[in-house]
């Protein structure tokens, strides 16, 4: 069964990849190619076989504020660089204090690098730019942990793909992604940055799944119910004897788990967020400023930089990713010890956050056995037993996941086989009941569907306020960048 579980998601990505290549309408418009700009804005393009933009996404809230109100889709690679280069420089993000800028490509290559370099140092000329295409320190670091833990040999490139691939597909673990075609990650990459919109930042995306599944729980729970009419009353007395299969009861737990399971991995996700946000230790920041040789000043001026960016793991990798890409390459490699020493001081945080996060899912998925097992219901314990028995085999896998590796993407693997399941057991419902029986239902469900307007506009208002919200931040971020 975790086998199937896996195997199951790896199929969906694939489909997935598949689908939207087919849609394309010629060559050209496929994916074929990676490419990542690190200037702290971090942005990542998607680019078709003729090395135009498909897609764009902003890695950190700086390149939400700088992609804020732009669209470089259908410009060349070149052209595009121009552009975020333009507003580098206009938003002061390229000065003379922030000179690197560190170029990814991955996939169908050619002379992309060199267009880049090109754009950047025409729009940036006179700052005397650092080019680097070996990736950042925080990438770096990453990736280190990656290779060591899952025994791979990921490139920059690879790993920042699979990366922006794993915001499409939850299920999508390193070591599946690392056997996978470049195209097909290519294709899940472009899927993620045409479905999370520019303007989503933390708060947005917070006052969004909160909307949303507020909405479709309810919804949901109400419409499912209803295909469980026929079998308590038509077909009552020969579900209670054993010669009918309760369909309706069946769907109804799958579904159930499926949103008992999406609940669960929610709150596992907030719990993690919650734990990136812990503070590093002074002793850390002490020994890092030994190791770079800092003075008293330059040491005070790092601390409150990182404090400011609340003290965290990813206020260090921000800060260090600028420290490092504005050294040029000689000079990288003169103090590659010294950054080896860096990097494990950071990891050492990263690994703390890591563990406390792995309890979290361990815990959560422990309390999601158990909800899960008491969704079962009696109506269906004596006569849907090959149902039942695949039912508690993902259940099982979800408590196998909480000691695997990557308890996050087995859990989103097995939502994604319980939701195929309940698409199955749905099926096989229709072709159970009587074309009078589906109508019946069906019939419930518009008036069901029309009693939940009130609440389907709630839900409309909160995320219309919640994207007003965030455009309006955006929009004065990048106001003040610009008179700043």
């Amino acid at each position: 069964m975790k086998r199937y579980a896996k195997t199951c998601a790896i199929a969906l990505s694939a489909a997935l990849a598949l689908s939207l290549a087919s849609a394309c309408g010629k060559t050209g418009d496929e994916a074929a190619t990676y490419v990542g700009i690190d200037v702290n804005p971090s942005v990542s393009l998607i680019l078709d076989g003729d090395g135009k933009v498909l897609s764009v996404a902003a890695e950190n809230e700086d390149a939400q504020v700088l992609l804020y109100g732009e669209d470089l889709t259908g410009l060349t690679a070149g052209e595009a660089a121009e552009k975020i280069a333009e507003l580098s420089v206009e938003l002061g993000y390229l000065n003379e204090n922030n000179t690197g800028v560190n170029i990814t490509v991955e996939g169908k290559a050619g002379d992309i690098e060199g267009d880049i370099r090109a754009a950047f140092e025409a729009s940036a000329d006179g700052l005397g730019l650092n080019f680097s295409s070996e990736g950042t320190f925080s990438v770096n670091r990453k990736l280190a942990a990656v290779n060591a833990e899952y025994n791979l040999d990921l490139t920059v490139g690879q790993f920042r793909l699979i990366a922006e691939a794993q915001k499409a597909d939850g299920s999508l673990t390193w070591e599946a992604a690392a056997q996978m075609d470049t195209s097909r990650l290519l294709e899940l990459a472009a899927l993620a940055a045409e479905t999370v919109e520019p303007y989503a930042t933390a708060t947005y995306t917070a006052a969004k799944e909160a909307a949303l599944y507020a909405y479709e729980t309810a919804k949901g729970q109400l419409v499912d119910s209803l295909w469980l009419l026929p079998y308590s009353t038509t077909y009552l007395p020969d579900v209670l004897t054993g010669q009918k299969v309760n369909y309706g009861a069946i769907y109804n737990l799958y579904t159930g788990a499926s949103r008992t399971l999406g609940a669960g991995l929610s709150a596992a996700e907030k719990a993690e967020a919650a734990a990136r946000e812990i503070s590093v230790s002074d002793g850390t920041l002490d020994a890092i400023a030994v190791a770079l040789g800092m003075s008293e000043d330059e040491k005070a001026a790092f601390v409150a930089q990182v404090t400011e960016g609340g003290k965290t793991v990813a206020a260090l990798d921000a800060y260090l990713d600028v420290y490092f890409k504005n050294m040029t390459a000689e000079a990288r490699a003169q103090i590659a010890d010294k950054i080896a020493e860096v990097t494990a001081a950071v990891q050492a945080e990263a690994d703390k956050i890591d563990a406390s996060v792995a309890q979290e899912y361990k815990d959560a998925f422990a309390k999601l056995c158990s909800d899960l097992t008491a969704l079962i219901p009696d109506s269906i314990k004596n006569t849907a037993s090959t149902y039942l028995t695949e039912f508690s085999a993902l259940v099982e896998d979800i408590g196998e996941a909480a000691e695997g590796k990557e308890p996050k993407a087995a859990a989103y693997a097995v939502k994604n086989a319980v939701d195929q399941r309940a698409e199955e057991v749905m099926n096989a419902m229709r072709a159970d009941l009587t074309d009078e029986d589906v109508k019946g239902v069906e019939d419930a469900i518009a008036k069901v569907s029309d009693s939940l307007s009130a609440a389907e506009q709630r839900c409309k208002a909160a995320l219309e306020e919640a994207e007003t919200q965030a455009k309006e931040y955006l929009a004065a971020l990048k106001e003040a960048r610009k008179n700043a």
